[in-house]
């Protein structure tokens, strides 16, 4: 799990909701460390494949390599930034710690793909990558 985090988790999320950002262009966000503590008091950071998983597909892996981990990683170790209403989204679909059937299911559109859970709660289309290196950054409404 830490591999795909750093100390800032918020701030270099992969993905935010526009759920996520309407609540943060409310608040009054003065610098990179208010933005992370405000988005843990408020958001949720959410790992688009979720950690169990990741490990099960190495537990699985017959001939695990230094390769096979770091593209695993960089494949499926993404993260969001979420609003706790979409968090509860995922949740009632039952994703909260796994993937849909259709990632294992070769042959399905969502085979595969980390965002799979996103498209089958109907969240995708909320999901703004980011354009930078951090959210802070990025904010035009900074106070």
């Amino acid at each position: 799990r830490q591999a795909t985090e750093t100390p800032h988790c918020h701030l270099s999320a992969h993905f935010r909701s526009q759920g996520a950002a309407e609540e943060i262009s409310k608040a009054k966000i003065r610098s990179p460390e208010h933005y992370h503590g405000w988005c843990c008091q408020n958001l949720r950071h959410e790992h688009i494949v979720p950690v169990g998983e990741i490990i099960d597909m190495m537990i699985r892996e017959a001939h695990v390599t230094e390769d096979f981990i770091v593209q695993l990683l960089r494949t499926n170790g993404l993260r969001a930034t979420i609003h706790r209403d979409e968090d509860k989204i995922l949740n009632k679909h039952g994703f909260a710690k796994k993937m849909p059937a259709s990632y294992w299911a070769a042959g399905s559109p969502y085979y595969r793909d980390p965002l799979a859970r996103y498209k089958e709660a109907s969240l995708f289309d909320s999901l703004v990558p980011l354009a930078g290196t951090s959210w802070f950054q990025v904010r035009s409404n900074r106070s």
